[in-house]
């Protein structure tokens, strides 16, 4: 149990990396305030992939599983601990609860401030937690596999 949980920190870590840590822990955006900048960007809408040169959501890392790998990461650290009390248990519960609220509001914000842009990323087979892992092998060259199997044979199945 504690390995997974490891592996979950490791993951979060990762999604947090893919953002830039200076940015997620707003560091940026206090140096600017020490240093006395009077413009000081606005956070962002939300902790999600960033955009790449054309305009789309950068899928890479964690964000290429799960669409809230922070939030995600969570889970099992939270549910498999070894000594699980009903107070922990009902912490859990709730904390469950709220962040899957929150990144319901999350992805409410990311499609009002990236419009398209995260309506693809969605689409792009992305889960809201963590994809099936047939996300992870190149479903399109394994698809067009089979179809030309199927046309080579002379017969097609419905697939």
């Amino acid at each position: 149990m504690r390995f997974i949980q490891i592996a979950a920190i490791i993951y979060m870590l990762y999604g947090i990396r893919q953002i830039g840590f200076l940015k997620f822990y707003g560091v940026s955006n206090f140096t600017a305030l020490v240093k006395g900048q009077i413009l000081v960007l606005p956070e962002p809408e939300a902790q999600g992939p960033v955009l790449d040169t054309n305009g789309k959501m950068k899928a890479a890392g964690p964000f290429r599983a799960s669409r809230h790998p922070l939030t995600f990461g969570l889970f099992p650290v939270f549910w498999l601990m070894p000594r699980m009390t009903v107070n922990l248990a009902a912490f859990n519960l709730v904390a469950t609860v709220y962040m899957f609220a929150g990144s319901l509001h999350e992805e409410k914000r990311l499609r009002a401030a990236y419009g398209n842009a995260y309506l693809d990323y969605q689409k792009s087979g992305t889960g809201f937690f963590l994809s099936p892992i047939s996300h992870f092998f190149n479903r399109s060259n394994r698809r067009s596999t089979v179809l030309s199997r199927v046309s080579t044979s002379g017969y097609m199945h419905s697939i």
